[in-house]
């Protein structure tokens, strides 16, 4: 999911792309229909998504990233077919950059150019782009969290928990997120890291739940939201210092987006369509 000042977009598995012009309340169908979005990013109307064509057989062909500029009505494709790609990112400029995290590692191109060059092959999960400071970027890989400065021109990599980082957000001033992920036969486990400091030091906070998804609330950043895989969604209402299991007992949710406008929280599940209400 993603929502932008003017827009608000839910990729599905096989349905294609939804949207909403108000924030979330209306969605009506986009296009895309029986494909399969892995990944959607934006600014104001304009918007990237990643998609896959899949047959009945269940082979998939990686059509890679499709771009608009008028808020979905038309869209054309903008390279990186073949790769399966986890999350895009968006720096905004003049000449906005474009980052893809895939299963080749991370890719950056020049939206309009569509240039892709590669800058580290590290299996890519997830990638954010610092509001205010686009010239800082975050990447959550198989092997722990890459973390640049320079628009992705240089990195220093830092190894948390497990190594695996399915999730990363950039909070207010110099905070950043991660969130791992591991799962067995048993259920899943994983843990949130929030650094104060820019990656120099970490706090990591155990939870029962595979963590898949982080957002910062952009216009309360004291509000965080992370996703999980069966475990539901956790918020925290201090920047990521403590947090609350919203989910409702007994039932387990595999949250699969989310994402914040001016007046609401957007969360995407996996499986039946459910809702509650967050405290």
């Amino acid at each position: 999911m993603v929502a932008t000042s003017r827009v608000a977009l839910a990729g599905t598995l096989g349905h294609g792309l939804y949207r909403s012009f108000d924030q979330g309340v209306t969605w009506t169908p986009l296009g895309f229909a029986g494909d399969y979005v892995s990944a959607l990013a934006g600014r104001g109307l304009t918007l990237y998504a990643a998609v896959q064509r899949c047959s009945v057989q269940g082979i998939c062909r990686k059509l890679g990233v499709y771009y608009s500029s008028d808020g979905g009505n038309s869209w054309a494709p903008a390279g990186l077919a073949g790769h399966y790609i986890t999350a895009l990112a968006v720096a905004p400029g003049p000449r906005a950059k474009v980052y893809a995290a895939t299963l080749s590692g991370l890719w950056v191109a020049t939206s309009g150019a569509w240039d892709w060059g590669r800058r580290f092959a590290a299996q890519a999960l997830d990638v954010a782009v610092r509001r205010g400071a686009p010239s800082w970027v975050m990447v959550g890989t198989t092997r722990g969290l890459w973390l640049s400065s320079d628009g992705g021109r240089s990195w220093r990599v830092l190894a948390l928990g497990n190594g695996y980082l399915p999730a990363v957000a950039f909070g207010p001033g110099s905070l950043l997120l991660a969130g791992s992920s591991s799962c067995d036969n048993a259920g899943c486990t994983g843990q949130i890291f929030r650094s104060a400091d820019g990656g120099s030091s970490w706090v990591a906070e155990n939870v029962q739940a595979g963590i898949d998804r982080l957002q910062v609330d952009p216009w309360d950043p004291s509000r965080v939201v992370a996703g999980s895989y069966v475990n539901g969604l956790f918020i925290s209402y201090n920047g990521a210092q403590s947090w609350i299991n919203t989910s409702p007992d007994p039932y387990n949710y595999d949250v699969t987006g989310a994402s914040f406008t001016p007046q609401h929280l957007l969360v995407g599940l996996f499986g039946d369509p459910a809702y509650w209400e967050v405290p």
